[in-house]
């Protein structure tokens, strides 16, 4: 028996639509959509893509992120605005030998440049000895006091400010979250709790240890809210949060979709094509009912394979 050895079958974006538009009766074998067919199936397949986000968490849209919890700081963007780029003043004070007092600015890396450690690091150069400089932040993003240098050799040293939140998609919404102490990585479970479970806190702003949260997801930037507000620089939120899936654009694109989910993609956009290109009833209704078909077989297979077990909440909830 001959086989392939090969198991990385994709589809490209044209592929789908082509082939969605054959099982309508629109598309005949080697023919080629108009252009002006490729611009409406395309927004067709991103308005489907989009809808399945509400059904159900596939795995392999959940992701892990963290971020250093900031003391006094209570929320955190999420997001396209959060750690976005902001604008640092430096102030050079009695440099020293070689160098020149004045004020720089330059622009701080967004979180694309973040090193390992979660922070963003604004690298020194020069050579010469700095007797003091004050760091004043600016814009939003960021949270951090300014910092004072003195006496200290500056010349491949680098400063690190905090980022508030992270940038990136905007999470869909949060599966599970837990606080980790950095020094010893002990990790502590949250409780995510609904807003009106929040608006019912009394002291908003108390800080102490942090056990609660709830997600505002909101559009473009959700907003996490922690409870208590952190008292200290030591700990960092993890949380498990299902991404959006990725827009289609260009006619090459492959899909943010496992080759499971080929079938029901597409059927899902035929069956969402069906009536705007005036298919007759009973193909409708036969498109309707396999891609109903494909897409449930769908998310019935994108579960966890672990048991599942009951016991009593101790909150009483």
């Amino acid at each position: 028996m001959a086989l392939s050895g090969i198991s990385t079958f994709t589809l490209t974006r044209d592929d789908v639509i082509k082939a969605s538009l054959r099982l309508l009766r629109e598309l005949g074998a080697g023919a080629v959509p108009t252009i002006e067919d490729y611009l409406n199936c395309n927004q067709a397949l991103n308005i489907v893509l989009k809808s399945w986000q509400k059904k159900s968490i596939p795995l392999w849209k959940l992701e892990e992120i963290s971020f250093p919890l900031i003391s006094g700081e209570r929320e955190y963007p999420l997001g396209l605005e959060g750690g976005g780029l902001v604008t640092e003043g430096i102030t050079i004070i009695d440099v020293g030998v070689g160098g020149t007092d004045g004020v720089y600015t330059s622009l701080v890396k967004d979180s694309f440049n973040l090193d390992v450690s979660g922070y963003v690091t604004y690298e020194i150069s020069g050579g010469s000895l700095i007797g003091t400089m004050e760091v004043a932040i600016s814009g939003v993003g960021y949270s951090s006091p300014n910092v004072d240098f003195t006496g200290t050799d500056l010349a491949n040293s680098s400063i690190q400010f905090n980022l508030l939140g992270i940038y990136g998609h905007r999470p869909v919404r949060f599966r599970d979250a837990w606080i980790r102490i950095t020094s010893t990585n002990q990790d502590t479970p949250l409780i995510q709790v609904a807003r009106q479970d929040y608006n019912q806190f009394g002291n908003k702003f108390q800080p102490g240890l942090s056990n609660q949260y709830w997600y505002d997801p909101k559009l473009g930037t959700g907003i996490l809210t922690i409870y208590n507000v952190p008292e200290d620089n030591l700990r960092e939120f993890h949380g498990i949060i299902q991404t959006p899936i990725q827009d289609m654009v260009t006619s090459t694109d492959n899909f943010d979709l496992p080759q499971e989910w080929f079938q029901a993609i597409k059927w899902g956009l035929a069956d969402e094509l069906s009536l705007e290109y005036g298919c007759p009833p009973d193909v409708r209704g036969e498109v309707a009912a396999k891609a109903a078909k494909f897409l449930e077989d769908c998310f019935d297979f994108s579960v966890d394979e672990a048991s599942v077990y009951f016991s009593i909440d101790p909150s009483g909830r």
